[in-house]
């Protein structure tokens, strides 16, 4: 009986041993994957960091696509005859009142403005009652094209009345190329 328990001593020791080196082992694994956790938590988080950031670069190129658009219709490239800019701008003074217009792009070398934009420079001859020159003028500062009136001349004529003769000179820009 005494070798029976002195079995089963060994053997619940052995088990208990086997059980412990279980145990150890069960818990250097479990601190292992707690470190991965760990690290993955950290890798995770630097995703979303970077996911955030990536996002951000993403609106920010979305504004400045759309600034350069707006810029593009104010100021278009290499433009050298603004054939699309006339045709608004003679449908805007037919809208606004304006008769007998007449568009003249005068032909001179003008420097390049200190932005980079070069200048063309166009002359308005018109008649029409001077307040529908205020409404067109009120038009030309709702177009998107970036505009400079250099010089605006109201001449009262008989013939006319109550209309004037206009003169308008002014300048539109483009970039080179």
């Amino acid at each position: 009986m005494k070798k029976n328990n002195s079995l089963i001593s060994v053997i619940i020791i052995v088990s208990l041993i086997l059980l412990g080196m279980l145990c150890v082992n069960q818990l250097k694994i479990n601190q292992d994957l707690s470190m991965r956790l760990s690290e993955r938590r950290k890798e995770l988080a630097m995703a979303e960091d970077v996911s955030r950031r990536l996002d951000e670069l993403e609106k920010e190129d979305k504004d400045i696509k759309q600034k350069q658009e707006a810029m593009s219709r104010q100021v278009p490239f290499n433009e050298k005859q603004p054939f699309n800019f006339i045709r608004a701008f003679i449908q805007a003074g037919t809208r606004a009142g304006l008769k007998e217009i007449k568009i003249n792009v005068v032909k001179n070398e003008q420097p390049i403005v200190s932005e980079g934009f070069i200048p063309i420079r166009l002359e308005l001859t018109c008649s029409s009652a001077f307040s529908s020159l205020l409404v067109f003028l009120k038009q030309l500062t709702a177009m998107e094209r970036l505009i400079n009136v250099d010089m605006l001349k109201v001449e009262r004529d008989e013939k006319l009345l109550p209309g004037q003769k206009i003169y308008l000179q002014f300048l539109i820009y483009t970039l080179p190329q």
